[in-house]
């Protein structure tokens, strides 16, 4: 129900017989001829208004097809919000913020709102809060039609309840009088049972599948998923990238200019909002379906005529529907973004041979995955399902990481970070490293996400390396340790916002530390390679304001410069051991990758390249109650679903599973053992525990007795479990340096002629926590007044 009416977007069409090259209606008589014909036949204002050139109804339809949702709940919500279908004469504002809430605007409003409608879809575990303008809060049934769901959570933004409820009843009035009840929900076909799609580029290109469909809530290409799960066909986690709702395949010898052909027949319509894209809509025996071929650089000539045109174009199998490229929202190296819808929800052509039923049938846009490929593709349909899963899943547990580090990678038989986001690897081995493990990436990758690891504003890096006796051989004589560009492939060759770390064997073989602004203005930080074979300690750190950068090689400062022109942005992937997916390999072993939020001083880096031991994440004493704790893991089996804490053995509830949580630990001082049991989908379980001190800073305070002008006596108190106290006096609130004594009940103190008569002091236990400082004295609320002469 959505205002107190049934709900007239939630109706079902009859199931649609195929027809053979049956031009598509979208099952739906309003909208034949596309948006912007519907608002030419309501003869609305709005079919006027173009927006960079293009059709505001245009603009509706491409971003709607973009997130794969109905355009006529835009439509309708337009109309309920701003009556902006039925006015005759806009004004020329109205369409910079029709749904009055939310960014500035026509397209940035379109954009948002139909990114909005798709996540409002669900799905929920508990009952859906909203909260109003005024305070106020609503709880919708998490059972409802997700349709209905996602409209009222939609009309709530930056609105009072009143108004909200308004809207809401307006709502389902518009969407009869202008769709007459018709369903929002397409009409359905079964699915296919022999594989129909061939490879969607030309035959003989090279390419590298860097990531795949997330069966765990395949979102977008932007905006969270609701969970730190990512799993593809086969079950696997750790894989690029989570809530991705299609296959990202990058062409490695022709990363721009690759032909892309149509993988099945079917019409074709060519977009460009969010970059270029085709989506062709197939007919016949496989009506029902769709496949979305995006990113493109270029759009084949065929389609001059029929660009962000409502009026489809024909293709036939293997026809050319552009060049593979990066335009709309990527950022990084050139790729095709291969998706395939049924039925309106989202479908993984790779189909579903993971443990038990698909887990993307929890979700109200997606649906079971079946194997779609035929006979001609260079890849092969799995046996079978994946045998029964009894394997638990692979975890680290952190407990209040320092607050400055970004990213810590040990590479103990897997990529996980015990301290920020997660890897997305494929292909990798283990060897012996300089602290346990140390990770080979060889022909495979190894990326993380560069944003907001690398705080390009100041900040550092550094990783153990074990340098091979000879190098393998490139055609560049470059082998990159780790490399971050906004432009990897660039055609130029300038490589705009780059940071990278790389050893170079030319005339004379050097490590260098590169850099390229965002201008092309390259800086080169060198130093000849004098190492010896085995491992040695990296570290690169830069300052964006003073254009500071360094290179430290096993803890020594090696080369620097200032006053450089730094990177501003550098692009997704942080790749260890190459310059892009894709490209040569250094086939270099790693080990214990740290980077920090801020740029570390000389000596800090000296004890990192000294240390005998791996870096330790975890605090193990804290003077707080509330804790962070990281979880980061991975299951092959279907993924984490479930995460219960405990502590000292006693568990809460079981909750979904997440990579990091907060937890408030009594307020006693104590030894309290954390615990984290992790379950996947078949069942299995891990538990990890660690222990943590609560050791809050002394009790104190201080009086004074005896007091005149020249001294007094202070009576401190302070009590603490950990003994001996320590105690520090001084005349100022910021000394220099604290001149720290024995804990003593009684203390003479002498005033200080030339300051204020007050006294400042803090108190200290056995492990450091400090309290303080306390001030008292006969001057501390004394106020000096200037004086006035009468």
């Amino acid at each position: 129900m959505l205002g107190g009416a049934t709900l007239p977007f939630v109706v079902h069409a009859s199931p649609q017989q195929p027809q053979p090259n049956q031009q598509p209606t979208h099952g739906l008589s309003s909208l034949d001829g596309g948006v912007q014909g519907f608002l030419q036949r309501q003869q609305s204002s709005l079919a006027n208004v173009t927006i960079d050139g293009q059709p505001a109804g245009q603009i509706i339809e491409s971003m709607a097809a973009y997130y794969n949702i109905e355009a006529r709940i835009l439509v309708a919500l337009l109309e309920t919000t701003s009556q902006l279908i039925s006015n005759p004469s806009l004004p020329t504002t109205a369409t910079n913020q029709p749904f009055l809430a939310g960014p500035q605007g026509f397209l940035s409003q379109i954009d948002w709102a139909a990114r909005e409608i798709r996540v409002g879809l669900g799905p929920y575990d508990s009952a859906v809060i909203l909260n109003f303008s005024d305070g106020s809060q609503q709880k919708l049934d998490p059972k409802d039609d997700p349709h209905a769901l996602t409209v009222k959570r939609f009309l709530a933004f930056e609105r009072d309840q009143a108004t909200w409820q308004q809207l809401v009843n307006r709502y389902s009035k518009v969407y009869h009088e202008l769709f007459q009840n018709e369903p929002v929900v397409a009409p359905s076909t079964p699915p296919v049972s022999t594989g129909f799609l061939s490879i969607p580029w030309e035959q003989g290109a090279r390419m590298v599948h860097s990531s795949h469909f997330d069966h765990t809530y395949p979102m977008v290409d932007s905006g969270g998923d609701g969970n730190d799960v990512m799993i593809n066909y086969q079950g696997k986690s750790g894989l690029s990238y989570n809530s991705h709702d299609g296959h990202d395949y990058y062409f490695p010898d022709l990363p721009y200019g690759t032909p892309i052909v149509a993988a099945a027949p079917g019409w074709a319509y060519a977009r460009t909002t969010r970059g270029l894209g085709v989506l062709i809509q197939h007919a016949g025996a496989t009506a029902g379906y769709e496949t979305v071929y995006w990113h493109l650089d270029d759009f084949a000539p065929s389609f001059k005529n029929y660009i962000d045109d409502s009026k489809p174009k024909w293709v036939e199998r293997g026809e050319l529907l552009g060049w593979s490229g990066a335009t709309g929202f990527t950022d990084g190296a050139p790729h095709l973004h291969f998706e395939v819808r049924h039925n309106g929800k989202q479908v993984d052509p790779y189909g579903w041979y993971g443990p038990g039923s698909d887990p993307c049938t929890n979700y109200v846009k997606c649906e079971a995955s079946v194997w779609l490929w035929n006979d001609s593709v260079p890849w092969s349909r799995p046996d079978g399902p994946a045998p029964t899963d009894t394997t638990p899943p692979s975890a680290l547990l952190t407990i209040n990481p320092d607050a400055d580090l970004a990213l810590v990678a040990q590479f103990e038989n897997n990529p996980l970070p015990s301290v920020g986001p997660m890897a997305a690897s494929d292909q990798i081995s283990y060897a012996s490293g300089k602290f346990g493990q140390a990770v080979k990436v060889g022909d495979g990758s190894l990326t993380y996400p560069a944003s907001p690891t690398l705080k390009l504003e100041h900040g550092t890096l550094a990783l153990w390396v074990n340098v091979p006796e000879t190098w393998p051989s490139s055609s560049t004589g470059r082998h990159y340790l780790l490399a971050a560009s906004q432009n990897p492939v660039d055609p130029d060759k300038i490589y705009r916002n780059t940071l990278a770390l790389r050893h170079e064997q030319t005339e004379q073989a050097k490590w260098t530390f590169w850099t390229v602004d965002a201008n092309g203005q390259e800086h080169s930080l060198s130093v000849p390679d004098r190492l010896s074979a085995g491992w040695h300690h990296f570290a690169i750190s830069w300052n964006q304001a003073t254009g500071n950068k360094r290179l430290l090689i096993d803890g020594m400062l090696v080369s620097e410069a200032s006053k450089v022109a730094l990177p501003i942005e550098v692009g997704d992937d942080l790749n260890l051991g190459r310059w892009t997916i894709g490209a040569g390999i250094s086939n270099l072993a790693l080990d214990e990758l740290l980077i920090y939020k801020r740029q570390l001083a000389a000596d800090e880096i000296y004890r990192l390249a000294i240390s005998e031991q791996a870096l330790v994440a975890s605090s193990v004493s804290t003077d707080q109650r509330d804790l962070q704790i990281l979880t980061p893991a991975l299951d092959n089996g279907g993924g984490v679903v479930k995460a219960q804490l405990g502590i000292n053995g006693i568990y809460a509830a079981p909750m979904t599973y997440y990579r990091a949580y907060r937890w408030t630990l009594p307020n006693t001082e104590g030894s309290y053992t954390i615990s984290v049991r992790l379950t996947d989908r078949m069942g299995n379980t891990s538990t990890l525990s660690q222990t943590i001190m609560i050791d809050h800073p002394p009790q104190a305070s201080v009086t004074i007795r005896n007091l005149n002008a020249l001294s007094a006596t202070l009576v401190l108190s302070a009590t603490d479990a950990n003994q001996p106290l320590s105690m520090a006096l001084s005349a100022y609130p910021n000394p220099t340096r604290k001149q720290w004594e024995p804990f003593n009940p009684e203390r003479e103190w002498q005033w200080n002629p030339i300051t204020a008569r007050r006294v400042y002091v803090w108190f200290r236990d056995a492990n450091g926590n400090e309290r303080g400082p306390i001030v008292t004295g006969p001057d501390l609320f004394r106020a000096y007044l200037p004086r006035v002469e009468r």
